[in-house]
Parts: structure tokens; sequence; C-alpha cells
């Protein structure tokens, strides 16, 4: 949502208003143009995700830090890892 404002910000000055007094009263293409400035950037996401599908990290996944002598330790006594 934000983006689409953003972007409709952004390109303001590119904006014309083109409503005719045919269209009727209230008639705005300015309405028009950002529906299609958000409906681009749905489509963008959607494509992207589709592009580069992203998974969740594990929460269980433990990353250990090599720098923690500690942990090291900890695991080669418990038997997780080998003891260098």
């Amino acid at each position: 949502m934000n983006r689409t404002f953003l972007a409709a910000l952004a390109n303001l000055g590119r904006f014309e208003e083109r409503a005719r007094p045919a269209d009727g009263e209230g008639a705005s293409t300015f309405r028009v143009w950002l529906f299609q400035i958000a409906r681009n950037i749905v489509s963008n996401e959607r494509r992207t995700a589709r592009r580069r599908p992203t998974e969740p990290i594990d929460e269980t996944t433990v990353v250990a830090d090599p720098l923690n002598v500690e942990d090291q330790m900890s695991r080669c006594l418990e038997g997780q890892s080998a003891c260098q």
C-alpha cells in the first residue's frame, strides 16, 4: 500500500487528467492511474516471488559461532560434533 502512494507521489508530475465531460460527473483518470500503479506493484511482487522463491529459516537451525569456544567444547563433550 505504501509503495503505491510513494510511486504515485514520485510520478505525480507525469500524471495528466484526461477525464472528459462525457465521462460523467465524478469521472477521474487519477483514480484509474492510482489503481494501475497498485496493480503493477502487486504484479511485480508476485513475479519476483515466483522467480526467487524464499523459504523461512527454521527456528531450530543453530549456526555455531566459530569464535565461541565454550559452546564448541560443550557440543564436543555431549558427542554432538567431532572434537579437534
